[in-house]
């Protein structure tokens, strides 16, 4: 599993966090991811649409949201990088979110490639 430089015990997904959630059922599991991917996308459109208006509050709705759901699938480097967008727009960093926005396209897209050998298409 990949390892995220920064945390050196994050992975892109925690299968045994995931298969702990799902009690082991795969086909719970490959649901709970599912709807985490699905999720997450529309959550990254509103982001992208709230940055764009400048309204940080929903901006950080969005960001909050998808990362109680990434802790809830085990992809813990994609709640890292929402934890460090939350960080930027606490400190007032607006021109960092932007970029921080496109690491959690990039994220989410590492866990969909990562889950997708185990699981399948989702």
């Amino acid at each position: 599993m990949s390892k995220n430089e920064g945390s050196a015990m994050a992975v892109v997904c925690n299968f045994d966090r995931l298969k702990a959630i799902s009690m082991g059922e795969d086909e719970f599991a490959a649901e709970m991811v599912k709807v985490f991917l699905e999720d997450s996308e529309s959550q990254l459109a509103l982001l992208q649409d709230a940055l764009a208006q400048a309204d940080y509050d929903a901006a950080l709705a969005a960001v909050h949201r998808m990362k109680g759901a990434a802790g809830n699938v085990g992809a813990e480097i994609f709640a890292d990088a929402c934890r460090n967008f939350e960080a930027f727009a606490r400190d007032g960093k607006a021109g960092a979110l932007a970029l921080q926005a496109n690491a959690l396209r990039q994220e989410l897209d590492r866990v969909r490639d990562t889950v997708q050998p185990q699981m399948g298409p989702l």
